[in-house]
C-alpha cells in the first residue's frame, strides 16, 4: 500500500501513513511519532487513536527519560515495555522502533498494545518496515513544510531494530 503513495506528499503526511499503518497491523491501540535529537526533547509530531488526554504527557519527553520512544533512541534499537493498565486505557505495552537520519537516532515509532502481549516477530518486522518506510520519505525530502530535527535530502536510512524473543535489550520483556 506505502508504495502507492505520491512522491510529493508532506513529511507530516509520510509519519501519520507511517503510525496510522503500524497500528492497523499490529492492532494496537494507537501509535505516536517522537523526532528529536540526542541532546534535544522529543517532540510529539504525529499521533493516531489516541486523545489529547493521553497524549498531552508524551508532547514533550526527555530524552534521557525512562518513556519508550527516549529507551529506543538511546539504545538505538525497538523494544517492548510492558505498563500496566490506567485508567479506561486498557493499554499494557509499547512496542517502539527508533527512526535513523544519516546513522543517528532522531526519533521512534510507538505503538500502544493491548492484550499483555508483546507483537509476534513478524509484526516487529512490519514495525520496522513502517520506519525504515518514514525514515526514507524523510530523507528523501518529503516536501512543504518545515522539516523536524534531521533528515536531509538525499541521504539514506541506516539502523535496524533488534527485537523478537530474547531480544528487548534495554527494555523489560513481561512476564509469561
Amino acid at each position: 500500500m506505502l508504495a502507492s503513495v505520491d512522491e510529493d506528499i508532506t513529511e507530516s503526511e509520510a509519519l501519520q501513513l507511517a503510525v496510522q499503518h503500524a497500528v492497523a497491523e499490529l492492532g494496537g491501540w494507537g501509535g505516536a511519532v517522537h523526532l528529536g535529537g540526542p541532546m534535544t526533547a522529543l517532540r510529539l509530531v504525529s499521533s493516531a487513536g489516541l486523545t489529547h488526554a493521553l497524549t498531552r504527557s508524551w508532547d514533550i519527553v526527555d530524552p534521557d527519560g525512562p518513556m519508550a520512544p527516549a529507551r529506543a533512541i538511546r539504545l538505538r534499537r525497538g523494544g517492548w515495555m510492558p505498563t500496566e493498565p490506567a485508567g479506561p486505557w486498557p493499554i499494557t505495552g509499547m512496542a517502539t522502533t527508533p527512526l535513523f537520519s544519516r546513522g543517528r537516532a532522531v526519533g521512534a515509532l510507538t505503538i500502544l498494545m493491548g492484550d499483555r502481549r508483546e507483537p509476534a516477530p513478524e509484526q516487529w518486522d512490519l514495525l520496522r518496515t513502517m520506519a525504515v518506510w518514514a525514515e526514507q520519505r524523510r530523507n528523501e525530502g518529503a516536501t512543504a513544510g518545515p522539516a523536524p530535527a534531521g533528515g536531509a535530502k538525499g541521504q539514506p536510512a541506516t539502523g535496524r531494530a533488534e527485537r523478537g524473543p530474547g531480544r528487548c535489550v534495554g527494555m523489560e520483556r513481561p512476564n509469561r
